[in-house]
């Protein structure tokens, strides 16, 4: 996924009771599956379009920003 749409799938969420172990790359998704993503927005969505994904959150939304993330560890690390 990472070469062709510059996505990569970092997490997987399976629906029901079901559980995936093992690596992400041989897992086997089903309707309900969640799927953790990480690349660019415009990356994203053209992953999403082209195997028919649904968001779970708006466009836009981020979990994580890295330069606030990098500056509090700074702090509790004490540099």
């Amino acid at each position: 996924m990472l070469n062709k749409y510059g996505v990569k799938i970092v997490g997987i969420s399976a629906g029901g009771d079901r559980r995936i172990y093992g690596r992400i790359s041989h897992a086997v998704l089903r309707p309900g599956d969640a799927l953790l993503l990480m690349g660019s927005e415009e990356s994203i969505a053209r992953f999403m379009s082209d195997y028919g994904l649904v968001p779970l959150r708006t466009r836009g939304a981020k979990l994580f920003d890295v330069r606030k993330g990098a500056a509090s560890i700074a702090v509790l690390v004490g540099g």
